[in-house]
């Protein structure tokens, strides 16, 4: 094997590079049909990106005929800290999650009590 290549085989393999394969598409068909640049989808298929835009997960899984649920990684359900800069960088403490739920489920009996 020559030197700086990896076998293919030896890399792991994503949800979506298993599905695009069982579907018979290559990287190239899957981004001209999804719209997705081609290097940026082959970021995705290689497992080096775990955050990738919800719009091409929605478009990704129309294209493939599966639920967005069977492309997501088991990692990516994982709580990950935010490094933009002026926001927290720890998951937020319960009393805010309820707080935050809270409010919703209000702002949602106030819509249907108005309508």
């Amino acid at each position: 094997m020559p030197a700086g290549r990896d076998d293919a085989s030896l890399r792991p393999v994503t949800r979506l590079r298993a599905i695009r394969l069982d579907r018979g598409l290559s990287q190239k068909d899957l981004a001209a049909l999804t719209g997705i640049p081609v290097r940026s989808l082959e970021r995705v298929d290689r497992g080096e990106v775990d955050d990738i835009p919800f719009r091409w997960l929605v478009n990704l899984a129309l294209t493939l005929r599966c639920g967005p649920a069977d492309l997501i990684e088991p990692e990516w359900t994982e709580w990950k800290p935010n490094i933009t800069p002026g926001r927290p960088t720890q998951r937020p403490p319960a009393s805010v999650l309820r707080r935050s739920r809270e409010g919703y489920q209000r702002a949602r009996r106030r819509a249907a009590w108005e309508s």
